[in-house]
């Protein structure tokens, strides 16, 4: 049973650890190559999110470099506090504008590194397991 625990463990934990390398890699090539501009926060949604915390989840809008304007209303909500008006950094690539993303750590990289650590903790969890057989 303890070998179906660690073998399980261990493919999981691989799972996560590449994974978060790979979106940490694509965010990296994603942020390298995107343009850079500032969107308006135009709309805010708000939503009860898990133990009744209030999230929002801003609607901005934003013009290209090729002077195009698009609106940009994310489906998930954030326990971020925005306000209307406010200018947020966000990126795009040039070719793409809808694929618009907020330029933060919280929302680039937080997901990946937490998949990393996760993937890390899991390798020596199962390290730590294999040794005591």
């Amino acid at each position: 049973m303890k070998y179906i625990i660690l073998i399980f463990s261990s493919i999981l934990t691989l799972v996560f650890l590449v994974t978060g390398v790979k979106f940490f890699i694509d965010t990296w090539k994603f942020k390298k190559n995107a343009v850079q501009t500032f969107a308006r926060v135009i709309e805010i949604k708000y939503a009860l999110g898990k133990n009744n915390v209030k999230t929002q989840s801003p609607v901005l809008s934003f013009t290209t470099t090729k002077g195009e304007k698009y609106t940009y209303d994310p489906s998930s909500f954030f326990p971020v506090t925005y306000e209307l008006g406010q200018d947020i950094p966000v990126l795009y690539p040039e070719q793409y504008p809808e694929k618009v993303k907020v330029n933060s750590f919280r929302v680039l990289y937080l997901p990946p590194l937490l998949l990393i650590i996760l993937g890390i903790t899991g390798v020596i969890f199962s390290f730590w397991l294999y040794q005591k057989k």
